[in-house]
């Protein structure tokens, strides 16, 4: 492949001259997007084995399962019972083993490249999982083999297992603390349950030599008439690589629906499309952004645009599109998104705390405690991040109301207010929250 780069002035193309003599370009090769797979591309890691012998390959997959949201999977293989590695005569006779998924956070964009027909297609790839053995089973030989002894017990001694009979109790219940052991392990098991409720969908499992198999690995080249990369076809270099970065971030490929992303990509494609020099600008912008909000927290637009030095309309654009995917609009200002920060029920305890805020500016601690339920260091690190004390156990958010910021980007605006509504809703189902008292008061200094 060759690779362009914009060298400084002062002798820097001589330099590079001479380092194209010593290193010659043996072979270009042209890259094309393969959008075909967008969105549906996942990449398994599966324990170290020899690279001859992977597990789909001299293992025959018996049962594959997925949990759809959660992105969960579980495959079940055929064990090899050779008399050579295997003990027929111990108790737990298993003739299977289990391989569950975790997930892995991708920290940059990936993607799949396949070289077809002298050409590398790039797939962007959505999730990535690993795949660790599963000894669940365990747990259930042992079940089985306790039931089966207590059974040779009755067996032995005449008796019969007891039938459960229904008992009624009657008793007041004190809710623990919100910082107790005894309400996070309930919490933690709400979690739990929910999660469990999903349940798992089972897909065919097909092997790389199959039809199947063969038809999807087509769609890694791009081969199809109707795909998407077809239509860069014309582009210039730097249209083409503003298409790539805007798949890469999950945008829509699709010809006939464009999402407001798409309409400013093709604004800069109208235009004669971005030079590398202001891609990287723009690269530059959004780091400057989220590196600005992992410290600042809550900062108003006129503030970002300020610390980060937005100039043009351009950038502005560029601006709010990283906002809004790593930040959440409150009362007109852009809050860091909370599993930018906190994980587990911390952060969902943040973001419904968000939802509150977004509906009234003024909160009384006591109440937020009883709802959100984490322990005193947690409440008072989240609440200094958002809010202001302002004596007597009330809490006001930390920005004023930014009505010209509504205003102007009424849109923007709007998506944001249903987005958190949304969100808090979900989490007030999820943990089975109170609803929180929405107070019209406004604290007055």
């Amino acid at each position: 492949m060759k690779m362009e780069f914009d060298e400084e002035a002062g002798g820097g193309r001589a330099d590079a001259a001479a380092a194209g003599e010593s290193d010659p370009v043996v072979r270009e090769i042209p890259v094309q997007l393969s959008a075909q797979l967008v969105k549906k591309l996942h990449l398994f890691q599966y324990p170290t084995r020899p690279r001859k012998r992977p597990f789909t390959k001299d293992m025959k997959c018996l049962n594959l399962q997925l949990q759809s949201e959660q992105v969960k999977v579980r495959m079940d293989f055929e064990a090899n019972t050779d008399p050579r590695s295997y003990d027929a005569e111990h108790d737990t006779h298993l003739d299977r083993f289990r391989l569950s998924s975790m997930r892995v956070r991708n920290k940059t964009n990936y993607a799949v490249g396949m070289i077809a027909n002298g050409k590398l297609h790039l797939t962007p790839l959505l999730k990535v999982v690993r795949m660790r053995p599963d000894l669940s089973y365990l747990d259930e030989a042992d079940k089985k083999k306790q039931e089966a002894e207590e059974a040779a017990k009755r067996t032995a001694s005449g008796t019969k297992k007891e039938k459960p009979q229904q008992v009624l109790h009657k008793f007041s219940r004190r809710s623990a603390p919100a910082h107790s052991k005894a309400r996070q392990r309930m919490n933690l098991k709400r979690l739990n349950e929910a999660v469990a409720r999903e349940p798992w969908n089972t897909l065919t499992y097909c092997s790389e030599t199959t039809p199947e198999s063969r038809s999807e690995k087509k769609l890694l080249s791009g081969d199809s008439s109707d795909s998407p990369s077809t239509r860069t076809k014309g582009m210039s270099k730097a249209e083409y690589l503003a298409r790539v970065m805007h798949l890469c971030r999950g945008g829509d490929t699709r010809g006939d629906k464009k999402t407001e992303k798409d309409e400013d990509q093709d604004d800069d494609m109208e235009a004669g499309g971005p030079s590398q020099k202001e891609l990287q600008r723009e690269a530059e912008l959004r780091q400057r952004i989220s590196d600005l909000m992992m410290q600042a927290k809550v900062a108003s637009f006129k503030e970002v645009c300020q610390q980060v030095g937005v100039k043009s309309a351009d950038e502005v654009k560029t601006a709010l599109r990283e906002l809004s995917q790593i930040a959440l609009l409150v009362q007109g200002n852009w809050v860091e998104r909370s599993e930018r920060s906190y994980k587990n029920r911390r952060a969902l305890a943040r973001t419904y705390l968000l939802g509150v805020f977004q509906e009234t500016r003024i909160i009384r601690r006591a109440e937020i405690v009883k709802i959100l339920q984490l322990d005193y260091e947690d409440t008072e690190k989240i609440l200094n991040e958002l809010a202001l004390s302002r004596g007597d156990g009330i809490w006001e958010f930390r920005k004023p109301l930014d009505t010209e910021f509504i205003r102007r980007y009424a849109q923007v605006a709007d998506d944001q207010r249903k987005k958190i509504a949304q969100k808090k809703i979900s989490i007030q189902r999820l943990l089975l929250l109170p609803e929180a008292t929405v107070r019209s008061e406004r604290y007055v200094r």
